[in-house]
């Protein structure tokens, strides 16, 4: 009896023994399937967080980049002098700041040297600071060229806070055109005058004026002066009074300057002796002549040691003196 009670018991505690590691193999099971889920799910949060560190706010960043981007900077002078001559040879050139923004910006006279004394110009190229061109084509004009061999070609004057950029056009006479190009608010343009006067030019006390060409059977060509009055709102000249009629209002010390007495004995010369102005050269000094002063002006041709059988000049060269004249510090008289 007391052996079969001792099988019963232990039968009993194998029973117990088994249904106990059971239960912990299911919990170990459990866990472990518990712990392949979060491992599982752990990167697919980790991925869900790169991808919204990456999504690019169309708000900030991209659009301050592209701004950036699209800005351009400022280009050296000699950069922006070798644009304008893709367009031709460069015959004038200013660089200025000419709108007073703070970047310089520049004009040209391009086109071809036509011989020594005379080059003909095509166009005029505004290049702007970031190296953008606009070309303001010249062939038609009723004259073309640009007088060289001396500084009566062209300037460079400010009116209050712009840069003006004028140019002699000639067909090589006596007459000419001078155009005129200025920047206002960053954007070039030509001046409303442009082509309708003949001469820039401005006093040591900043005023400006124009001339006219007028003809008289009596008393000739003369050439009075024409004051030119800026409007610093739109940028542009007009023609005011003639300057005759303010210089009584004014000090008896007015004088031109000597740019414009080059011109008048250039004008006085080609038109007394048929010479074309594109091949003069002009030198001008200050002089006294039975006891007032007068600008003295040396006109000279060039002369060469040989000809071609064009008529161009070959070897060696140097200028000849064919007239002094005087010119009146007024610019009223010129003789001689």
């Amino acid at each position: 009896m007391i052996k079969k009670a001792l099988i019963v018991l232990l039968l009993a505690l194998i029973v117990v023994l088994a249904a106990a590691g059971g239960s912990l193999a299911a919990k170990q099971i459990s866990a472990n399937k518990n712990a392949a889920q979060q491992t599982t799910a752990q990167p697919t949060e980790q991925t869900e967080e790169r991808s919204a560190a990456n999504t690019p706010d169309a708000s900030t960043e991209p659009v301050e980049t592209t701004t950036e981007h699209a800005a351009h900077a400022a280009l050296p002078e000699a950069e922006l002098k070798a644009l304008a001559a893709e367009y031709g040879t460069v015959l004038v050139w200013q660089y200025a700041d000419y709108d007073k923004d703070g970047t310089e910006e520049a004009f040209a006279a391009v086109g071809k040297e036509d011989d020594e004394w005379l080059s003909a110009v095509e166009n005029i190229v505004f290049v702007s600071s970031d190296g953008q061109c606009r070309i303001y084509d010249q062939s038609d004009r009723l004259v073309n060229g640009l007088l060289e061999n001396s500084d009566l070609g062209y300037s460079y004057k400010e009116a209050g806070r712009q840069g003006i950029f004028a140019v002699d056009l000639s067909g090589g006479g006596s007459g000419y055109i001078t155009v005129l190009y200025s920047v206002k608010d960053g954007k070039p343009y030509e001046l409303d005058l442009s082509g309708e006067i003949q001469g820039f030019f401005a006093t040591e006390s900043g005023v400006f004026y124009t001339t006219e060409n007028e003809f008289s059977a009596k008393s000739g060509h003369s050439y009075p002066e024409v004051k030119l009055i800026f409007d610093a709102e739109t940028g542009q000249f007009k023609k005011g009074e003639r300057l005759s009629g303010v210089r009584k209002e004014r000090s008896d010390s007015y004088k031109i300057s000597e740019e414009r007495a080059k011109r008048l004995a250039i004008q006085y010369y080609t038109e007394t002796y048929g010479e074309e102005d594109g091949k003069l050269l002009a030198e001008c000094e200050t002089k006294t002549k039975n006891g007032m002063e007068y600008y003295g002006v040396s006109i000279k041709t060039k002369t060469y040691a040989d000809y071609d059988e064009r008529g161009r000049g070959v070897g060696d060269s140097w200028w000849v003196l064919q007239a002094y004249v005087f010119v009146s510090c007024d610019g009223k008289e010129i003789f001689e």
